[in-house]
């Protein structure tokens, strides 16, 4: 896991976004943060294995452009920019991958090795499927 984690926060720092990896002002209840081009990322966050996905969806409203609080939007627009996060961070996950020639046999082993939650799967599939699709092209 210290490797994704790595790698992720030196994307972080190519692309100019703060990172701060906290494990003292958070409870387990509150995974991360993002406000503006900064993020916070709860080291005691109480399933470690889903650390990297929060890390990268985190990544992906930076990238997204993203505010960092949603309390006036509605559940629509809130449901679509998290959707949109989500996908930045599978597609950031799997660029991971591909850079560490380290892709799992199948979307499901991705899936767990990265924290990625049962109720994305099919947005998982779509996106491996891609990814695999884009590796096996070269050869």
């Amino acid at each position: 896991m210290d490797d994704i984690i790595r790698w992720l926060c030196d994307f972080a720092f190519d692309h100019q976004i703060a990172v701060t990896l906290n494990s003292l002002s958070f409870g387990q209840n509150v995974p991360s943060c993002m406000y503006g081009r900064s993020i916070i990322v709860n080291l005691n966050w109480e399933n470690r294995d889903e650390l990297p996905f929060i890390f990268a969806h985190e990544i992906g409203h930076v990238l997204n452009e993203d505010e960092g609080t949603f309390y006036y939007s509605t559940a629509t627009a809130h449901s679509k920019i998290e959707a949109a996060a989500n996908e930045r961070a599978i597609n950031l996950l799997l660029d991971y991958c591909k850079s560490e020639d380290l892709l799992p046999r199948n979307y499901i082993e991705f899936m767990e090795l990265y924290g990625i939650p049962r109720q994305m799967e099919e947005k998982v599939k779509k996106c491996f499927i891609c990814a695999d699709d884009q590796i096996y092209s070269v050869y």
